[in-house]
């Protein structure tokens, strides 16, 4: 399970919807993250939650400056010129 972060209150709500909706879906993402680290696809020291945090708070982001979620080009950038930068190997 991902850790609260630091400054979070005990708000019954807020810990409902982190804990049943926001965790599970972080902990998908560290999961293909570690796999792929096991896979030798990406640095295995990359395969962190903050790491899988990042796409997601990009997406929220995006959606409360605009409105509307991100169109698909914007999602790709989030990969190509985000995360996998982010994890990949350093170059040889």
């Amino acid at each position: 399970m991902l850790e609260d972060p630091p400054g979070t209150t005990g708000n019954s709500l807020t810990a409902l919807v982190r804990h049943q909706v926001v965790e599970p879906r972080l902990q998908l993402i560290l999961d293909v993250l570690l796999k792929a680290a096991a896979r030798g696809e990406i640095r295995a020291e990359a395969a962190v939650p903050v790491l899988a945090r990042t796409g997601p708070a990009l997406i929220l982001q995006h959606t409360l400056l605009y409105g509307a979620p991100p169109a698909r080009p914007y999602l790709e950038d989030i990969i190509d010129r985000v995360i996998l930068p982010a994890a990949a190997p350093p170059p040889r």
